[in-house]
């Protein structure tokens, strides 16, 4: 039943984006017809290095190469993303190497 449930959001949520954000390849992200789906964020150093091993190492399937880089990875998604400073609406707040 959850898993019905889970199924049937994934597809309303697609169904509910009016255009596709260009550069990412929805048919690609992991929405599995049943079971889990994992999202893993990550702050990485260097996005391209980190796409590579997830893709050439792992054989994951890169979706989006940067601003999030996004590698599909069987039934999860890890979302790669460089640290930075604190912004304004969150001043003590900082990712950063």
């Amino acid at each position: 039943m959850i898993c019905e449930h889970s199924r049937v959001l994934a597809i309303q949520r697609r169904e509910s984006i009016a255009e596709p954000t260009p550069g990412i390849d929805f048919a690609n992200l992991p929405t599995p017809g049943e079971g889990i789906l994992v999202t893993l964020f990550i702050t990485v150093r260097r996005v391209a290095r980190s796409r590579d091993f997830y893709s050439r190492v792992l054989a994951g399937t890169v979706v989006l190469d940067e601003n999030p880089c996004i590698v599909k990875l069987s039934n999860s998604w890890i979302i790669m993303n460089p640290g930075g400073p604190p912004t304004p609406d969150k001043p003590d707040i900082s990712v950063v190497n």
